[in-house]
């Protein structure tokens, strides 16, 4: 008898580990206090952190995902997409002073850095979304910048746009675009050397 309820109990602590997409989100909506948040972005183990969505580009870079003033704000995906959306777009602060989330994006600007980090996820709704970075990008602090046009019609279009993007990356990278890929851009500040915007691709 004891044999089986070990074996069961064994059973319970596998499930418990396994806890699907949408459950991970709820949690974190939960402990928040807070059903704006959508996501969970990943990167290797330098971030891993809940993105959350409103109706505008300026409450999350002032609140905090328990909505309370914060001048590190939140990482918060681009009010006029969803998860099925060609294009996504995620931005999050940076600091000299403090370590946000996207802190670690200053990464890339080292290319052995960017040869180990090739690879994102982003947990939304109930599925896993893996990407391959094909570009990192030094921008300028405007918001006519290329990428924040997100109203290409054909796909043909995007493709153009993907491929623009691609040409300004600061590494060559081979990967080949096509018309039916989505695309996911983060977006942070930079100091110093670099004044502007960086983003990856």
């Amino acid at each position: 008898n004891n044999t089986v309820n070990e074996v069961n109990d064994s059973k319970l602590d596998i499930k418990k580990e396994e806890i699907s997409v949408k459950d991970e989100i709820d949690e974190l909506k939960k402990k928040y206090n807070n059903d704006e948040v959508i996501a969970i972005l990943n990167i290797d183990d330098e971030i891993n952190t809940p993105v959350a969505q409103t109706n505008d580009n300026q409450f999350y870079l002032k609140k905090s995902l328990s909505l309370k003033k914060s001048v590190l704000g939140s990482v918060f995906m681009d009010y006029r997409v969803n998860k099925d959306s060609k294009q996504i777009n995620i931005y999050g602060h940076n600091s000299t002073k403090y370590k946000p989330p996207f802190n670690a994006l200053e990464g890339y600007l080292k290319k052995e850095y960017f040869n180990e980090h090739k690879s994102i996820s982003l947990k939304i709704d109930n599925e896993v979304k893996k990407y391959e970075i094909f570009s990192i990008v030094l921008a300028d602090k405007k918001s006519t910048e290329e990428h924040m046009n997100l109203n290409y019609k054909k796909d043909s279009d995007w493709l153009s746009h993907f491929n623009r993007l691609k040409k300004r990356s600061i590494y060559k990278t081979n990967i080949e675009l096509n018309e039916n890929d989505k695309v996911l851009v983060l977006q942070t500040c930079l100091f110093g050397k670099y004044k502007g915007k960086l983003m990856v691709v």
